[in-house]
């Protein structure tokens, strides 16, 4: 799989209400599906270009003390180590809400909880990045519609 980098895909660029910003996709799990395969893709609203970001996320580990990709590394840990917790605390963090379960030793969290984490911790390193997840409405939904009716998306049989 190839990775989509400057090279390969542009920066998306868009407008809205007046305001020009870009739009940017975060994984969280496995994105080259070299490993388990399992991942949940985020869209993000920046102020600046991916290539930027980018740079963000390299200088995490000298600007606020620990390298974002030490968040949840291994293949099935969903626990924010303790000591990160302190430092990512450290920062302004909280982690309240259903996104983090906190127990000895760590924080319990979802792709959606790594996701903030990311973000938080994204916008400390340079706040001009003002990096955050935009969320859409999507077609499919549990139970039936006010007609009855089910929806059911195609390509479930595609997976192994």
């Amino acid at each position: 799989m190839i990775p989509k980098t400057k090279e390969n895909v542009g920066d998306l660029r868009v407008e809205l209400n007046g305001k020009e910003f870009y739009l940017v996709q975060f994984p969280v799990g496995d994105w080259s599906g070299d490993g388990h395969g399992k991942c949940h893709y985020f869209t993000v609203r920046s102020n600046k270009p991916v290539d930027d970001i980018r740079e963000a996320h390299f200088d995490a580990e000298q600007r606020v003390g620990f390298g974002i990709e030490e968040i949840c590394p291994d293949y099935t840990e969903s626990s924010i180590r303790a000591d990160l917790v302190e430092k990512i605390e450290g920062l302004g963090f909280s982690f309240d809400g259903e996104k983090f379960d906190r127990e000895e030793g760590g924080v319990y969290t979802t792709p959606e909880g790594i996701l903030d984490v990311w973000l938080y911790t994204l916008n400390q390193v340079d706040p001009s990045l003002g990096l955050e997840e935009l969320r859409f409405p999507g077609i499919t939904f549990y139970g039936s519609d006010q007609k009855g009716r089910l929806l059911e998306s195609p390509g479930y049989g595609v997976f192994e």
